[in-house]
């Protein structure tokens, strides 16, 4: 059986912001790694991601069911 990480999974997604600010910045993720200077609620992680070339935002994903 393979295991993937939080990394793999994220590659190739779609990513559309949910801020209005932002809402015309979204696409493809390219690249993410785990940012441990970001508080997050108890199971979840934060993720700098970058998309579309080298447009960056951080996102939080949910590691385990509470």
């Amino acid at each position: 059986m393979k295991t993937y990480s939080i990394n793999d999974l994220l590659y190739g997604q779609q990513y559309y912001p949910r801020s209005i600010a932002r809402k015309h910045l979204n696409g493809e993720i390219n690249y993410s790694e785990e940012r441990s200077d970001v508080y997050t609620p108890e199971g979840y992680k934060a993720f700098a991601i970058r998309f579309n070339g080298d447009n960056w935002a951080t996102i939080s994903v949910k590691v385990e069911d509470n």
